[in-house]
């Protein structure tokens, strides 16, 4: 009989531009280009952390099961 199952999820999310992104990256002088900088610009982590915390609410932690079993 199996004690105990480990189940290994991997969640993938596509990570969400900024709106305007092309034009905010061809208005950079070759002073501000870094990588930080460039992700800052690229990318909109607020969004991206509000969708993958509602992803890992509906989908990942339900998965949590009662560990009282064994």
């Amino acid at each position: 009989m199996v004690r105990k199952l480990i189940l290994f999820l991997e969640m993938h999310q596509p990570r969400r531009l900024k709106y305007g992104v092309l034009n905010k990256l061809c208005d950079l002088r070759s002073d501000e280009i870094n990588e930080v900088g460039i992700s800052s610009i690229i990318f909109n982590d607020e969004v991206n952390k509000e969708i993958l915390n509602r992803v890992a609410d509906r989908s990942y932690v339900p998965t949590r099961v009662n560990e009282g079993f064994g």
